[in-house]
């Protein structure tokens, strides 16, 4: 697997969150299939935006099986459906996190009805209403793929036929085509939502449940800090990777007050670097070999200038500077990093061995033991299993093959639209995500030959996790509130 901008692992994207605390690796967990499936049903209500919303809240795993009919696998699906609604009209959002081999606990907990929040008691935590969850707009259904959370294999052999791009998003394909079956809901306009690996997986399914004779009622898709092309390369079509990243190092640098521009704002710096990197850095890179030394010398010092790396360093680094050598090198002086997942945190350069895998701490309380209680005690659902939090085995078993077409982002989009011309798209972006600069599925996306109004996109002053910002999440949700109404969405 290529770890360049556009697909860092899931274990590179926690690790860059600064984690310090380390929980061992735990080994799959293998089971025969149980003869029936357990299902955990409350009813419950939450308050949105000051309106009450009561719902039905649903955790139940769903087994795959394959073309003969064995059972292979389990999704667990953790699902929210409003009460009193007319279903047909009522939209049901399918949403999933990346990895690939992530489980979907980070947007589970920062947009269903329910959230996590720092407490002063004995767990340092409390399971409270989420005034930010979409639940007023469209009924959710949070997804784990086989091999995360509570979805589980039911033999080793059975990890390759799931593993893969192309294999993981026809496994998901089948959950929701039998998630709503199952519910009577195949009339209801259907939302995917993805966040990192989550584009890609997003991208497959639109191929897979929308562009097929009999398809699914796609009305959209919303993408958070998405990857765009399936391969895992950073080499695409008329995409170069420095040239899309610059905005975002020069938005990083000037928010820790380092380099040339510090009279502006955040926001003009990164404006201007998007305007230098589009016309003058591009053309300099595409003819390097013919530059002065002059010519170099000034091309390191205007660099230099954006995004507070010394012309010496630019240079020695060839004029280009990956997001992964800009966290280790901007705060080097300090002993520091940033982080890639939100380049505004810092944290010191680890010891030699000191390699956490997983975000064990968050605010002060045990996240995996609050990651349980919102499944066990507020949903109810009990299991014997292992809950899977490390993507570490399927990141590195990962199969990134392509054998169908369209596969990358902008293309199955496109597509859509042709086929589905009221197919919308929202694309959620953070300023300051060294993971998926923001300017790279911005730009993929507008190579889409897409109608006004087809495509709605929102740049936020975050980081990778868009819904992990508590004041932004309230201004995120709010536009998917919008987009939902089939309003515009536009936000720079």
């Amino acid at each position: 697997m290529t770890e360049s901008a556009a697909t860092l692992s899931r274990r590179t994207i926690l690790l860059a969150m600064g984690a310090t605390a380390t929980t061992p690796l735990i080994p799959s967990a293998f089971a025969a299939e149980p003869a029936t499936i357990p299902i955990a049903r409350k009813e419950a209500v939450a308050y949105v935006r000051g309106i009450r919303v009561p719902y039905i809240s649903e955790a139940q795993e769903t087994v795959l099986r394959n073309s003969s009919g064995e059972a292979r696998a389990t999704i667990f699906g953790a699902s929210y459906i409003t009460k009193n609604q007319k279903t047909a009209e009522r939209p049901v959002t399918f949403f999933f996190n990346g990895g690939p081999g992530g489980a979907s606990w980070p947007l589970h907990s920062t947009l269903s009805p329910r959230k996590f929040a720092p407490t002063e008691n004995d767990r340092g935590f409390s399971i409270v209403n989420n005034e930010d969850s979409p639940i007023d707009c469209s009924d959710l259904v949070f997804i784990d793929a086989p091999g995360t959370g509570y979805s589980r294999f039911f033999t080793d052999d059975a990890k390759p036929e799931y593993w893969g791009v192309e294999q993981d998003a026809a496994g998901v394909a089948a959950y929701i085509e039998d998630w709503l079956k199952r519910h009577k809901r195949q009339k209801s306009p259907v939302y995917i939502a993805g966040e990192s690996y989550g584009g890609t997986r997003t991208a497959q399914l639109l191929r897979i449940l929308g562009l097929r004779e009999n398809p699914v009622n796609i009305a959209g898709c919303i993408l958070i800090s998405p990857t765009v092309d399936p391969t895992g390369s950073d080499q695409m079509d008329g995409i170069d990777m420095q040239v899309i990243s610059l905005p975002t190092l020069a938005a990083v640098a000037r928010w820790y007050g380092k380099g040339a521009y510090t009279q502006h704002s955040v926001d003009t710096v990164a404006d201007m670097a998007t305007e230098y990197a589009n016309s003058q850095y591009a053309a300099a890179l595409g003819s390097l070999e013919t530059l002065s030394d002059a010519e170099k010398q000034a091309l390191a010092a205007q660099l230099s200038d954006f995004i507070g790396l010394s012309p010496e360093l630019i240079a020695r680094q060839g004029y280009r500077i990956s997001t992964q050598e800009f966290s280790k090198t901007l705060l080097a002086s300090d002993g520091l990093l940033t982080k890639m997942s939100d380049a505004r945190g810092s944290y010191p350069v680890p010891k030699e061995g000191n390699d956490s895998s997983l975000m064990s701490q968050a605010d002060g309380y045990d996240l995996h033991e609050a990651i349980l209680s919102l499944l066990n005690e507020e949903l109810g659902y009990s299991s014997k299993n292992i809950y899977q939090r490390n993507p570490l085995e399927a990141n590195q078993k990962w199969n990134h093959a392509i054998t169908q077409t369209p596969a990358r982002l902008d293309r199955v989009v496109e597509a859509m639209v042709s086929k589905k011309p009221d197919f919308r798209l929202l694309l959620l972006t953070g300023r300051f995500d060294l993971i998926i600069p923001y300017r790279l599925p911005m730009t993929v996306l507008e190579q889409a030959n897409l109608p006004d109004g087809a495509y709605n996109h929102a740049l936020y002053s975050a980081g990778h996790a868009i819904p992990d910002d508590e004041i932004i999440r309230a201004v995120a949700t709010d536009d998917m509130r919008a987009f939902y109404r089939g309003q515009q969405v536009s936000r720079s």
